[in-house]
């Protein structure tokens, strides 16, 4: 797994753990890096038992250069769970790759209480104008609220990935990570914490967002 530009992670969701009571586990990944200068800080392994409140897992890799290295986090829970998601988030731009990712029992280590962090806060609502208005390549800090003004189903975009927005102050033109299903007329919340306002060929863009930031609020809107 290539990791790119703008904040990139990569989720393992909704893992059934071996055993309700289980609390020792291991986690173990190759981690290579293009450059030779690295600390934990730049990648981080985190862990929640709902994808929503996150707690950081430290471990210990000894990086070789231009090779991949096995990472080991070790960590025990201090209560059994009936799921864990497991999180890989790049600080640094298109630089981390990882590989042969493996998740077991273990024999003990860092103590993680996963009761204890909360989820955060929901983000302010601010409109497409105001998100428009940091500039291209500044951040975006809160969610906007429109409507799916693209159609799927009469092929108006080049890629599944496209997407336009509207709100009552402008638009924005998104290309996610994935390809999406979000009909014509679908009304969402988008949260866009920490994306950039970008471009493509001189049209205001915004890249690379995950799906798990949009959420559907209701379909079959009409669309002005």
């Amino acid at each position: 797994i290539f990791f790119g530009k703008n904040n990139p992670y990569f989720r393992v969701n909704n893992i059934a753990p071996l055993a309700v009571d289980q609390k020792d586990y291991k986690i173990t990944f190759g981690l290579y890096k293009y450059d030779p200068e690295f600390s934990n800080d730049q990648f981080i392994l985190s862990i929640s038992k709902d994808g929503n409140a996150w707690i950081d897992v430290e471990y210990a890799v000894e990086m070789v250069e231009h090779k991949f290295s096995i990472a080991t986090a070790e960590f025990t829970l201090t209560a059994g769970v009936e799921a864990l998601y497991i999180k890989f988030e790049a600080k640094v731009d298109s630089t981390f790759r990882i590989d042969d990712l493996k998740f077991s029992i273990g024999n003990g280590g860092q103590t993680i209480d996963l009761d204890s962090v909360e989820a955060p806060e929901p983000a302010e609502t601010i409109t497409i104008a105001e998100a428009l208005a940091v500039g291209q390549g500044n951040t975006i800090n809160g969610a906007i609220e429109g409507i799916v003004i693209s159609n799927m189903d009469l092929n108006n975009l080049t890629s599944k990935k496209g997407m336009y927005v509207q709100d009552e102050t402008g638009a924005l033109q998104f290309y996610l990570a994935e390809n999406h299903t979000f009909a014509f007329g679908t009304k969402v919340r988008i949260d866009l914490t920490t994306a950039t306002l970008g471009e493509y060929n001189g049209a205001v863009q915004i890249s690379g967002l995950a799906l798990d930031k949009i959420e559907v609020i209701s379909t079959g809107n009409a669309v002005e």
